[in-house]
């Protein structure tokens, strides 16, 4: 209870700092009493370990996400917070990371580690073709590969990075 009442206590002193509006500042001794409850009583590392370890990972609509929220719903209001609720948000279509196999079909018919990157579709299940790797280290380098790469599977092995002229015009990555 004492950390969820710190961290608002801490966020309601930053208010008042930034907009002595928000209500009468704060007497001298009360960030020195604010930094003793932290330095005393924090359990911040606790808390971070059992949402990191224990729950995990958070993905856009996945089940770690629904359990993450719960959990800190159940621990702010255990630590005495009032009006704790969840508010609706979009932010596109949930995504969980599935089965991802691949391998040659000469070659001995070689394994190959592969990802799938966050938010792409499968494929609907198994696919052929012809295989090309991609290993671009610019933007330029990338417009004169893509080609070549329609309709094939593609190894990712690296992918442009903006260089900073092309940091400066992020219009250029639209294309």
């Amino acid at each position: 209870m004492r950390t969820a009442s710190l961290l608002i206590v801490t966020l309601g002193w930053l208010c008042l700092q930034a907009n002595p509006a928000c209500g009468a500042p704060l007497a001298p001794g009360d960030t020195a009493r604010l930094v003793t409850e932290i330095a005393e009583h924090s359990e911040a590392m606790q808390n971070l370990e059992q949402l990191c370890d224990d729950i995990g990972p958070r993905l856009t609509g996945s089940l770690q996400l629904r359990t993450a929220q719960s959990w800190a719903i159940k621990k702010l209001t255990a630590y005495g917070a009032v009006n704790v609720h969840e508010e609706a948000y979009e932010l596109g279509r949930p995504w969980q990371r599935g089965v991802a196999r691949a391998r040659l079909l000469n070659a001995n018919g070689q394994h190959l580690n592969i990802v799938q990157k966050a938010w792409t579709a499968g494929t609907g299940g198994p696919v052929q073709g012809e295989l090309a790797v991609l290993d671009v280290k610019t933007l330029d380098e990338f417009k004169l590969a893509a080609p070549g790469l329609k309709g094939k599977i593609v190894l990712f092995l690296s992918g442009p990075k903006a260089s900073e002229a092309e940091g400066k015009d992020p219009a250029r990555f639209q294309t």
